[in-house]
C-alpha cells in the first residue's frame, strides 16, 4: 500500500498497466472539513474519542477498480399457457329420476404459445480489485469514462497507490457473472414462463482505473475503525464507535416521556 508503483498480479506494475485514472476533485482540507462535518452528526460518538487525532491521520490514496462497459444481447425462448375451452360430455346422477344421465359442459384446457425474443441492454460494471473498498462503496463515484484521465506518473507522485489484488481474468468472469444473472432477471419480465436465454456481451471498454479517496484508519479500545472520504464527492462512508451508555439513556429517556404522555392522555379522558 505504501509503494507508488505496485506490482499487479498479472506481474505488471501499474506504469506496465497503464490504468486509467480519476483524478482528486477535492483536496485533503476539504476531505478532513467533510470528516468533522459528518462525525458531527452522529450523536453517540465517545467523549473521549480523539477526533482532532484521527484528522491528522487523513491521507489521499487510490484504490484500483476494474470498469468495464458491456453491451449485452440475449435470445431468449419460452412461452404462456393459454386457456382454451372444449364441449365435453359427461354423466351425473339424477336423483330426480335414479337415472344416470349425460349433459354437456364446458372444459378448460392449456394451450401452450411459444414466444421469442431478444433482449439488448448496456452495462457500466465496476469490480473491486482490492479489499480496501467494497463494492456498495465504488457504486458511489460519480464519474464518467469520458472524464477518466490516461496514466501518466507524475499524477501519482504525491498519492499512495493501492495495490490491486484481482487480475483482469477473473474480474472479467465476476463481470460476466453479473451480466448474466442480470440478464436472466430482464429476460424472466418478457414472458410467463422463461425456457432458455442465451445472454452474449461485447466488451466496450475495461480497464483497471485508480479511484480517489481519503483514507482513515484508527483503534478505539481495542477495536479498528476505517472511514473513507469520496475524492470526487467528499461523501464520506464507514462505522464510527458507539457509546452504548449513552445511547441507552436516551432510549430509557424517550421510554420514560413517551410512557408519562401516555399516562397524562389516560388520566385527561377518564
Amino acid at each position: 500500500m505504501e509503494s507508488n508503483v505496485p506490482t499487479l498480479p498479472t506481474g505488471k506494475t501499474i506504469e506496465e498497466e497503464k490504468p486509467f485514472i480519476a483524478k482528486f476533485q477535492i483536496s485533503r482540507e476539504d476531505a478532513v472539513n467533510h470528516y468533522r462535518d459528518w462525525i458531527g452528526t452522529k450523536s453517540f460518538v465517545p467523549k473521549d474519542l480523539d477526533i482532532a487525532g484521527n484528522l491528522d491521520k487523513i491521507k489521499g490514496i487510490y484504490v484500483p477498480i476494474w470498469l468495464f462497459e458491456v453491451s449485452a444481447k440475449s435470445d431468449w425462448r419460452g412461452g404462456y399457457n393459454e386457456t382454451h375451452y372444449r364441449t365435453v360430455t359427461k354423466t351425473k346422477y339424477d336423483h330426480a329420476t335414479h337415472n344416470y344421465v349425460d349433459y354437456v359442459d364446458s372444459e378448460p384446457y392449456p394451450v401452450w404459445k411459444p414466444m421469442h425474443g431478444v433482449h439488448r441492454q448496456n452495462y457500466r460494471i465496476l469490480v473491486p480489485a482490492s479489499n480496501d473498498i467494497t463494492q456498495a462503496e465504488i457504486e458511489k463515484w460519480p464519474f464518467e469514462v469520458s472524464e477518466l484521465q490516461k496514466y501518466d506518473a507524475t499524477r501519482l507522485v504525491e498519492w499512495d497507490v493501492v495495490e490491486a489484488e484481482l487480475n483482469y481474468s477473473d474480474a472479467s468472469d465476476i463481470c460476466n457473472r453479473r451480466i448474466g444473472d442480470s440478464e436472466h432477471k430482464e429476460c424472466k419480465k418478457l414472458v410467463a414462463q422463461l425456457n432458455d436465454y442465451n445472454p452474449q456481451s461485447t466488451f466496450n471498454f475495461s480497464s483497471l482505473v485508480l479511484l480517489p479517496i481519503f483514507g482513515l484508519s484508527y483503534t478505539y479500545k481495542d477495536k479498528p475503525y476505517s472511514n473513507q472520504i469520496n475524492g470526487l464527492t467528499g461523501e464520506v462512508y464507514g462505522k464510527v464507535p458507539v457509546d452504548w451508555i449513552k445511547k441507552l439513556l436516551v432510549i430509557a429517556a424517550l421510554v420514560v416521556a413517551v410512557v408519562a404522555f401516555v399516562y397524562f392522555i389516560i388520566s385527561q379522558n377518564r
